[in-house]
């Protein structure tokens, strides 16, 4: 999917008659005959938070200052088939990727900062095995110092590793795997470091990784980890980063849990995930602002993080589907 026009076919899929691709099976919506309303709705959604995220870019090429939330603004480009190549505040000032190979040695500091950066490189086309001379690949599997699987000390460092590998299109082990299910809570959740309580986004991520590593949507794995996102899901269709901290949901947390959604085969349409007749998708537009931008929460502003987040989400892409 990811080098199709995502534009168009990711929406289709929302709204149109059922279809299957990447294992992921929409329907219409239950209460009448898909229109050209919605469709137009989700271009414009897109279109318009890519012209924020634009905005937002230094003349270092970055967004955001950083290499991680650079790599977020590279994932919302990719799966609206951007060149984010081409994205540069004038003639001459470096673009993302050159930004990147300029500052990725402080990022790679553990197996999770070194997934996102390998996701990110394969999403725009390039080899993160032959990247600023280094091979991230193999840097993401030389934490595994024991030979166990094991690439870090969070499920967050395993999730992130594990996604890395499968985007370069190496073998992700058993041995990863069942470390990764080995991080889930009693609850269905996993948690982004130990002891601090199953949440949303980690979840998420954790259950794209077993998707990317080849684990199928019926396993018990994915399905207590669905269980637990059910439990995080607010009364406006959107999801919370932990109900322990309370049912308010942000685009944040929405947009990764619609990934997880998406890429383990459930139907974010489907009745199952509505409240009030509200579901995950009408509950990530609802954060947008007449600027293009999302916010995190209401009333809280313009927020890059979440509107880049928001796109792949928006377009029906999730990570795991990045190859």
């Amino acid at each position: 999917m990811h080098r199709l026009s995502h534009r168009v076919l990711g929406l289709l899929l929302v709204f149109s008659v059922p279809l299957v691709l990447s294992g992921c099976a929409w329907v219409a919506p239950k209460d009448g005959p898909v229109t050209a309303a919605p469709l137009a709705r989700e271009v414009e959604a897109v279109d318009a938070a890519l012209e924020y995220i634009l905005t937002q870019q230094g003349d270092d090429g970055s967004f955001g200052g950083s290499v991680g939330i650079t790599l977020d603004a590279i994932f919302a480009g990719t799966a609206a088939n951007r060149d984010v190549s081409g994205w540069r505040t004038a003639e001459g000032n470096p673009n993302p990727i050159e930004y990147l190979e300029a500052n990725w040695e402080g990022h790679i500091v553990n197996a999770a900062n070194t997934g996102k950066l390998v996701v990110g490189l394969v999403a725009a086309g390039h080899d993160p095995r032959d990247f600023a001379g280094q091979d991230f690949v193999e840097h993401i599997l030389s934490f595994d110092k024991e030979g166990t699987g094991s690439l870090g000390t969070s499920a967050l460092d395993q999730a992130w590793g594990m996604l890395g590998v499968a985007a370069a299109g190496t073998p992700v082990t058993q041995e990863m795997v069942a470390v990764l299910i080995g991080f889930q809570q009693s609850d269905g959740g996993w948690e982004f470091a130990p002891d601090s309580g199953a949440d949303s986004n980690t979840t998420a991520l954790a259950l794209q990784a077993l998707v990317a590593a080849g684990v199928g949507g019926d396993d018990t794995s994915i399905t207590r980890g669905l269980d637990f996102l059910a439990t995080q899901q607010s009364p406006t269709g959107g999801f919370a980063y932990s109900t322990a901290f309370g049912t308010e949901a942000d685009a944040n947390s929405t947009a990764y849990c619609l990934q997880a959604l998406i890429a383990t085969g459930a139907n974010p349409a489907s009745e199952e995930w509505r409240k009030d007749g509200n579901g995950p998708l009408d509950a990530l537009l609802d954060f947008q602002l007449s600027s293009g931008a999302f916010e995190w929460q209401p009333g809280e502003g313009e927020n890059l993080l979440a509107t880049a987040q928001a796109v792949p989400a928006l377009l029906g892409e999730p990570l795991s589907d990045i190859k």
